[in-house]
């Protein structure tokens, strides 16, 4: 993964399901696995998709990369939560924040 990050210059995460996630990042010799929120898993239908959105989110915002990938895995354990899309609950701010603190509390940074 990091010499696939240093020959393209951009960053790389990579979705591993109930394990969470890895982002590496080019210029940083470091690997940050992002685990995944103890959700009550219903249905995983849609956890990728939504996974790739709060990631884009935290991009759009300007935030560093393991943030957006805590954003993302966030933002699928709602969805896994839920059977279907449309009965995924809208989460308050407050919740989000504290599924967000919980997840990055728990970041492991490796150096590579």
């Amino acid at each position: 993964m990091r010499a696939q990050t240093a020959e393209h210059g951009c960053t790389i995460a990579v979705k591993l399901g109930e394990r969470g996630s890895f982002v590496c990042v080019p210029g940083e010799r470091r690997l940050v696995q992002v685990p995944a929120f103890p959700a009550r898993v219903v249905d995983t239908t849609g956890a990728g998709d939504s996974y790739c959105g709060g990631f884009l989110a935290g991009l759009a915002e300007g935030r560093p990369p393991e943030v957006c990938a805590a954003m993302g895995t966030v933002a699928a354990s709602y969805v896994v939560e839920a059977c279907g899309a449309l009965r995924t609950v809208r989460p308050t701010p407050e919740d989000r924040a504290a599924r967000l603190a919980h997840v990055m509390s728990r970041l492991v940074s490796t150096d590579l």
